[in-house]
């Protein structure tokens, strides 16, 4: 497919555009479901392939580079699933996240080398609010 400057340019806006929109869309919902703008929280899991450690290990590993990211299994039910939880407050800037991320990377070789789990919901530090 031939694509001109002039068609490329007109594509790009559309994309900005509309990702654009589509984030404003987010905020807004958030917004008018009553979130005050102060914190998002994300929660996520591990690959299903990975089985030598768990969501636990992970929050344990970030624990001890200074990380709060907590590990929970999922109410009745869904019991089987374990997530992680990222809250990030207002002022958590890009270079925080930068850290965070970098943490994470330099504590993967260590939970990668286990040859099991060595933490699970019964064994895992808890979190006090």
């Amino acid at each position: 497919m031939d694509v001109d400057l002039a068609t490329g340019f007109i594509w790009f806006v559309a994309f900005l555009f509309s990702t654009t929109v589509h984030e404003a869309m987010h905020a807004l919902v958030a917004w008018k479901g009553g979130c005050t703008g102060n914190a998002m929280t994300c929660a996520f899991t591990l690959n299903d392939d990975v089985t030598n450690y768990t969501v636990f290990d992970v929050s344990n590993a970030m624990r001890e580079r200074g990380w709060q990211i907590p590990a929970y299994t999922f109410p009745k039910n869904r019991e089987d699933l374990a997530a992680l939880r990222v809250v990030v407050r207002q002022g958590f800037s890009h270079d925080l996240g930068d850290l965070m991320i970098a943490d994470l990377k330099r504590q993967l070789p260590k939970l990668q080398q286990q040859a099991e789990p060595v933490h699970d919901a019964s064994s895992a530090a808890s979190f006090h609010h």
